[in-house]
C-alpha cells in the first residue's frame, strides 16, 4: 500500500506541475494585455468568441469525463490480465489533465491573441475542471479495491 501512496504522490506532483504552467502562463498573458489600448480583435463577433469557445471547453470538459468512464470501465479486465493497476490510474489521469490542460492553454492563446479580457472567464471554468480532475488516493481506491 506504501507504493501505491508513493506512485499516487507522484501522479499529483505531475498534476501541480501542470496547473502552475496554466498559472504561470495566464499571468504572463495578464501582464502582456493590462497595458494594451487596443480593443479586442474579435474572429466571430463580440459575443459569438465567447460562446464559441465555452462550447469548444464544454465539449473538453465532457470529452475528459468521458474518457474517463471508459478507463474506469476497463479496471476488471486490467486486474484479470495482472497489470499495474496505478500505471493504469496514472495513464487515465494524464490522459483526462492533458484534454483539460489542452483546452486551458488553447484558451489563454486565444485570449491573448483576440485581446478578448472576457476569454478568460472559459479559462477560469476550465482551470475549475482541471482542479476537480485532480487525482487522489481515495479515488484510486474506491476505484481499484
Amino acid at each position: 500500500m506504501e507504493s501505491n501512496k508513493q506512485d499516487i504522490n507522484s501522479i499529483k506532483i505531475i498534476f501541480f506541475a501542470l496547473l502552475a504552467g496554466q498559472l504561470l502562463f495566464a499571468a504572463v498573458v495578464i501582464f502582456l494585455l493590462k497595458d494594451t489600448e487596443s480593443g479586442p480583435n474579435y474572429m466571430l463577433g463580440p459575443d459569438l468568441d465567447l460562446y464559441a469557445f465555452g462550447a469548444y471547453a464544454l465539449a473538453m470538459i465532457f470529452l475528459s469525463r468521458f474518457i474517463d468512464g471508459m478507463w474506469v470501465k476497463q479496471i476488471p479486465t486490467v486486474k484479470r490480465v495482472q497489470r499495474s493497476e496505478t500505471g493504469h490510474y496514472r495513464t487515465n489521469v494524464i490522459i483526462r489533465l492533458a484534454i483539460l490542460e489542452g483546452a486551458g492553454l488553447f484558451s489563454i492563446v486565444l485570449t491573448m491573441v483576440t485581446i478578448n479580457v472576457y476569454l478568460f472567464i472559459v479559462t477560469a471554468i476550465l482551470l475549475a475542471a482541471f482542479w476537480f480532475a485532480q487525482p487522489t488516493e481515495e479515488e484510486f481506491a474506491e476505484r481499484y479495491t
